[in-house]
């Protein structure tokens, strides 16, 4: 079954823009160095990133981030929405100074 992600219509009457709800109760805070760290499993198709650091990051059922091609970049307080598949982890890593990364999942119908 496909997880629905529970949005609120958002913006003016002429555009709008359908907005996740965020599931903050179920965030979780991955802090990161010079070794890859990886998240919890994630319930969600959609989640917002958040890193206190500049960071690369990779998404995987068991991922393992690295300053190099097949990790992304995360700049420091960049909000960033990612896709993936429920049941998958987040890895990430420091590219230089040593923080965390935010994870929000969206809520899902059915969900919290």
């Amino acid at each position: 079954m496909t997880e629905r992600i529970i949005s609120a219509v958002s913006g003016n009457a002429h555009v709008p823009v359908q907005a996740p709800s965020w599931d903050y109760s179920n965030a979780q805070k991955v802090s990161f160095t010079a070794t890859a760290a990886p998240s919890a499993t994630i319930n969600s198709p959609l989640v917002r990133l958040i890193a206190s650091q500049d960071c690369f990051y990779t998404v995987g059922d068991n991922p393992t981030a690295a300053n190099a091609a097949g990790s992304a970049p995360l700049p420091q307080m960049q909000n960033w929405a990612e896709t993936i598949t429920p049941g998958q982890k987040i890895s990430v890593i420091s590219n230089g100074v040593d923080g965390e990364l935010f994870i929000i999942p969206a809520k899902t119908e059915g969900g919290a």
